[in-house]
Parts: structure tokens; C-alpha cells; sequence
């Protein structure tokens, strides 16, 4: 039986659909700053193929804190998420930075202690393309000859490419209210979760973050 996250119990769970696949039920403001997202059901599917084939693979064994239970979008690098020429903030939906994912760099194994420097290793950094497929990236740096973390502002070599592709956390608009959106999304094993990989049921969240600058004051 996989493990149940337990580290994010200050999310609040916003039921119903999305991005015109789940009907978003309104957030109840609470003394909560975050909020927790599902993750449309057009990038969750595409998510979907790449676990099924990390654990075909072998380079994570179970939903569990210790193995495997996140991932990082990554996006071009001169994307539109970056401050405007007024040097201000653009203010973005959640359409438009779901559709502007164009890689998720995956970590898997996170504190199994399984890595073997210098070692014949599995990949525990694994980069999903939208398409579907997996590819294994390399980078001459410390973290990963310690312990196989390659992280997403890394230049990360894929096929003879070098990676381009960042972490981005803009300002996002959510029911009229303005919050800063995570880069990590998390894998929550649950029954009624919409996809399925390694014969367990689970579910795609990223999280909203409250901007001091827009918080209102109560």
C-alpha cells in the first residue's frame, strides 16, 4: 500500500472541474495562504505516461515520500513569464501557464539513499517531453555525482542538447484573487484519483501561494 503525503496538510482542496474539465468549486477563504490545484486533465494525462513508464523502468518503486511523489514544470526560457518591458509583473491565468509547460524534470528515489557515487545507477533526475516520453539527462555537476539530483535550473544535457528550459513562478489570477503559483506538483495516492500508475489510483495537485503584495486585509 502506497504512503499517504502527510507534509501538506495546510492545503485546501478546491473540488469540481477545471480548466473546463473539472467544474471549479469556489475556495472558501480560510486561514490558509495556499491553496491546492488540480492539475487539468489534458497535462495530467501526459504526466500519466511518463510515471507509468518510470515504473516500467524501475527508477521508483512506490507513490511514497521517500520514493517518488513530485515533479518541477519547466519552461523556455525567454517565456512571457517574465516581467514585462514596464518591469512589472504580468498577471497570468491558469490556462495560460498549464499550456505553457514545455518539460517536467521528475525526481524519484528522494531519500531512499540508493545512489552509489561513481556507481552503475539507475536515473533518479528524469526529464518527461510533452509527447509522452522519458529522457535521461546528464550534468557535470556535484549534486549529481553525490546523489543524482539534477535540478531544473541546472544546464542539463539531453541528446547532445543543453538545456534552456526554467522553473517560472508568475502571479497567477484564481477567482479574482491574485497568488503566486508553486513550480512543483505533487502525486497523492486516493482512490478517486484520475489516473493510475503502479495498480494505485492517485492525483495531481500544484499549489497557489498568497502574495503579501494582494493579500487582502481581513
Amino acid at each position: 500500500m502506497m504512503k499517504m503525503l502527510g507534509r501538506r496538510n495546510f492545503l485546501t482542496i478546491c473540488g469540481g472541474g477545471l480548466l473546463g474539465l473539472l467544474v471549479m468549486g469556489s475556495c472558501k477563504e480560510t486561514s490558509s495562504p495556499e491553496l491546492e490545484i488540480p492539475m487539468p486533465y489534458s497535462l495530467g494525462s501526459t504526466i500519466e505516461k511518463h510515471i507509468k513508464t518510470i515504473f516500467q523502468k524501475g527508477y521508483a518503486y512506490e507513490l511514497s515520500e521517500e520514493d517518488f511523489f513530485h515533479g518541477h514544470f519547466l519552461f523556455p526560457a525567454d517565456t512571457t513569464f517574465n516581467r514585462n518591458e514596464n518591469l512589472k509583473e504580468r498577471i497570468f491565468t491558469l490556462e495560460e501557464y498549464f499550456s505553457s509547460v514545455e518539460r517536467v524534470m521528475y525526481h524519484t528515489r528522494e531519500r531512499l539513499n540508493d545512489w552509489i557515487p561513481e556507481g552503475n545507477n539507475l536515473p533518479r533526475s528524469i526529464v518527461g517531453l510533452m509527447d509522452g516520453s522519458l529522457k535521461i539527462p546528464f550534468f557535470e555537476g556535484e549534486g549529481y555525482k553525490n546523489d543524482g539530483t539534477i535540478h531544473g535550473t541546472d544546464p542539463y544535457e539531453i541528446s547532445g542538447e543543453i538545456n534552456n528550459r526554467r522553473e517560472s513562478t508568475p502571479l497567477i489570477n484564481f477567482q479574482g484573487e491574485i497568488y503566486r503559483i508553486w513550480p512543483v506538483f505533487y502525486l497523492t495516492p486516493t482512490e478517486k484519483g484520475r489516473f493510475n500508475a503502479n495498480n494505485e489510483r492517485y492525483e495531481l495537485f500544484t499549489i497557489l501561494k498568497e502574495d503579501q503584495r494582494f493579500t487582502k486585509k481581513k
